[in-house]
């Protein structure tokens, strides 16, 4: 598998530095365009510019044709090459405010740079005439390779973004609205150092399996996050049974200060939050969820998680479930009918469930085993419970064991209650 990702980027290397050998002599370079990646940073090798009515005015009038003619990133070992004297190098592309209608195929690192995500409009041009080379019914497609750096900002992206192979990149300050056949508003796989940031997403967005490519370059830029998604607002205009954030087969991730809203009163048909699975060292801050079906859910196959601090506000059936990891600070509010917490006890290691707050649930924590293990089981699995200083308000009861016995659910009271 790794030989064959590195074949594909090579290839695309090859493409790239064919078709834009002699473009960097054509335009001029603007030292000032600057920005930081990871603590990497980062320059405009070359400018390029897209404006609708085309030269004088600016090089190009199609975003695609820019991406063309862009020179690729030079290869390199290591991110640690860069420091602030010597910069990671990659050619700008700047579209200017209007409306491109096209559908875009990216083999190799540029930076994406809209004049405002307000007026600076990328539309889907069409779903059914798509290049082979793309099998994807996104406005953006993108293979980039793992030394091939993608930066897109500053964007109106009306049907999506796809991003598989080696990812290596930063999305920020983007709307991102669903098209005909979208199936995430925006989709990364194969993904090493991805920042996602201040973008408005209308429902979903998906990430799915770290490169294994991981290891190489160092292990990636920073070793203790891989993916972060910061200050990113999720809203379902129309009520929508989709995950809005769903994270698999990944590693070291920050999910940060993100809003995630449903329009409407939520029902046990309006989907999840936030969704990991299969994954490990998962940090979730300062988020907002509220009005979904449930707002955080995480596997029994994800380890190292923290959950901190966070608002699930009267998401319909669960706040949290989870088998292991922290449970701090958070603020759990239902709607009469939902859970706070259900912790599903038979598998996992220890977990803490300290400061939070319960308030207007059905059942604030309930511990649940499917497997219906034996009683002395969930005894000692209490032994690796953390429950304190939780604080409990008009919730109808604050313990249950689902198909439990009553001496259970004091036992599990006794354990928070101490």
């Amino acid at each position: 598998m790794i030989i064959l990702v590195r074949i594909i980027t090579v290839f695309s290397l090859l493409i790239t530095i064919i078709g834009g050998s002699d473009i960097a002599a054509s335009f001029q370079v603007e030292p000032v365009m600057q920005a930081n990646f990871f603590g990497v940073p980062i320059q405009a090798s070359i400018v390029l510019d897209v404006c609708p009515h085309g030269p004088p005015e600016c090089n190009f009038t199609s975003i695609q044709k820019a991406i063309e003619e862009a020179p690729p990133v030079r290869p390199f070992l290591s991110w640690s090459n860069f420091d602030e004297d010597n910069p990671l190098l990659i050619p700008l592309i700047r579209v200017a405010p209007g409306e491109y209608e096209e559908n875009l195929i990216i083999l190799k690192g540029v930076w994406l740079q809209g004049k405002s995500h307000e007026n600076t409009l990328i539309r889907n041009v069409s779903f059914n005439n798509r290049d082979s080379l793309a099998p994807s019914f996104s406005t953006i497609f993108a293979t980039t390779g793992v030394v091939q750096p993608l930066f897109i900002e500053q964007l109106d992206i009306e049907g999506g973004l796809e991003v598989q192979g080696s990812f290596t990149g930063i999305i920020s300050n983007n709307i991102f609205s669903s098209g005909e056949n979208t199936i995430a508003e925006v989709s990364l796989s194969g993904n090493l150092n991805i920042l996602i940031q201040d973008n408005i997403i209308e429902q979903s967005l998906l990430i799915n399996n770290v490169s294994p490519l991981f290891e190489l370059l160092g292990g990636g830029i920073n070793d203790d996050e891989s993916i972060a998604l910061n200050n990113n607002v999720l809203s379902a205009v129309l009520r929508s049974a989709k995950t809005n954030i769903e994270i698999s087969n990944a590693r070291d991730v920050s999910i940060f200060n993100n809003s995630i809203e449903n329009s409407e009163k939520a029902s046990f048909s309006d989907g999840v939050g936030i969704s990991v699975s299969f994954s490990d060292n998962i940090r979730l801050n300062n988020n907002l969820i509220e009005r979904k079906a449930s707002g955080i859910i995480i596997d029994r196959n994800s380890t190292s998680v923290s959950i901190v601090d966070n608002q699930l506000i009267n998401n319909s059936f669960t706040g949290i479930t989870l088998h292991e990891g922290l449970v701090q600070g958070n603020d759990i509010q239902g709607n009469d009918e939902s859970i706070g917490i259900s912790w599903l006890w038979h598998t996992g290691d220890e977990i803490g469930l300290i400061e939070n707050n319960f308030q207007n649930h059905r059942i604030s924590i309930e511990a649940s085993d499917p497997a219906l293990s034996r009683e002395e089981d969930f005894l000692q699995r209490l032994s690796q419970l953390n429950c304190q200083e939780n604080s409990f308000l008009d919730n109808e009861n604050d313990f249950a064991i689902f198909l439990g016995t009553a001496s259970l659910r004091e036992e599990l009271k006794n354990v928070c209650n101490n």
